[in-house]
């Protein structure tokens, strides 16, 4: 009888034994596996890159475009308003100089005021539209922009870019441009003092939204 449960003992053990080996065995495949799939990079090594937002707004093709469309609409109405303020330093000079009889005196005065009511009401109609035309051209450059940097990050495997704006290389040095930064520090912002060419991706962004706006003015023509 103690045999036969000395016997059944050793078996249990063994298969208890085997078990334990067994769930070890695929804790560490599981743990492998684990360590195969997971992609994520460690931290301390994100790709980062940075991009002039003023740079590729005022150089992108469809920005150039806004801007020509923009001309074309202000153009008839910048050509009457210089006509107006022509026409009032005319009139004026000659209500200055004193050579005009009453009744001429009189209706030079009524076209002066009236030319700058008409000017006064230029202005304020071409704001309203200029400002409604740049709103709606900001926020379509704003979604071609983020498009682009999302899809020129994942090509590129950068995970974080940042956007800063700097002028041209002959004012970077300038006393304007120095206060200007300095103000961003002050306030708690922050601004790129030195980027490594290799860390700017402005110029990569603006030529594939140019090469993104061709393909939309070509098959447009097509239409």
């Amino acid at each position: 009888m103690n045999r036969m449960l000395l016997a059944f003992g050793v078996v249990a053990l063994l298969m208890f034994a085997q078990v334990a080996h067994a769930q070890t065995s695929q804790l560490a495949t599981a743990k492998a596996d684990t360590k195969v799939n997971d992609t994520r990079p460690a931290f301390g090594t994100t790709r980062v890159a940075v991009i002039n937002l003023g740079y590729v707004f005022t150089t992108c093709e469809r920005s150039k475009a806004f801007k020509r469309e923009m001309e074309g609409k202000v153009k008839n109405a910048a050509e009457e308003a210089k006509v107006l303020a022509g026409n009032i330093k005319t009139w004026q000079a000659a209500v200055q100089q004193g050579n005009l009889s009453d009744t001429k005196k009189a209706q030079y005065e009524e076209k002066i005021i009236t030319a700058r009511r008409r000017l006064e009401d230029l202005d304020r109609t071409m704001r309203a539209k200029v400002g409604k035309l740049q709103s709606d051209n900001l926020q379509v450059l704003w979604k071609d922009i983020r498009d682009a940097v999302k899809s020129f990050s994942k090509e590129h495997d950068i995970d974080l870019v940042l956007m800063y704006g700097e002028p041209g290389n002959e004012a970077l040095d300038q006393l304007p441009n120095i206060n200007r930064k300095m103000h961003a520090v002050d306030i708690g912002s922050s601004a790129p003092f030195f980027v490594n060419p290799r860390a700017d991706i402005s110029e990569a962004i603006v030529e594939m939204l140019n090469q993104r706006f061709e393909k939309e003015r070509v098959a447009e023509d097509g239409q």
